[in-house]
């Protein structure tokens, strides 16, 4: 009975906010539309070609639309309120900061929060991620499990025992939900 429980939640977890990104992409989808009316009018629809113009049209805006917002996310201006946005997201949703490392590992220019790293532990090392430093000479550290990264626990480590790895967050938890399969090719980064 857990298992089916525990299954339908991650589910659950997993399909809301692929939903949530659909909607949100099919109101603004109808936004545009009817933003772009005006011009799109003057194209004939009737046909095949005009009707692809319509839509081909409506996605750049959309994709406009995005580039702008993301230009003034990243301005000096409203940097504070996205950042407090940012931190009443993750605390709402589960799996936010999974999802944004994600991201960021795809956007070169973001700062990856969640670097892979190597923890040393007596005669074994485990993958996580380095969240942030803690008191002095210790780090914050994420360890996923495998093959589910989405869930795992967090650690307070000594620095010492954390090794720095030269691979992506990607990468890392491909390698992870795998059982670990490609991850003696992971390279570790010498300091």
């Amino acid at each position: 009975m857990n298992f089916i429980k525990s299954t339908v939640l991650g589910g659950i977890l997993f399909l809301v906010p692929l939903i949530v990104l659909v909607a949100v992409l099919g109101k603004a989808y109808e936004v545009m539309l009817r933003v772009a009316g005006p011009v799109l009018d003057m194209i004939p629809a009737v046909s095949v070609l005009g009707v692809a113009l319509i839509n081909i049209v409506t996605i750049l805006l959309i994709i406009l639309v995005c580039f702008v917002a993301g230009l003034v996310a990243k301005g000096r201006l409203f940097k504070g309120f996205v950042d407090r946005i940012d931190d009443k997201l993750t605390i709402l949703l589960p799996g936010y900061a999974y999802l944004k490392s994600f991201t960021a590992a795809v956007d070169k220019d973001s700062k990856n929060p969640l670097q892979p790293v190597l923890v040393r532990q007596d005669d074994m090392s485990l993958f996580g991620f380095y969240v942030e430093p803690a008191n002095t000479g210790h780090s914050v550290v994420y360890m996923p499990s495998a093959p589910d990264t989405t869930s795992g626990s967090v650690a307070i480590v000594e620095d010492s025992r954390i090794t720095p790895l030269d691979a992506n967050f990607i990468d890392t938890i491909s390698s992870l939900r795998r059982f670990g399969l490609g991850s003696g090719k992971i390279p570790i980064r010498v300091d």
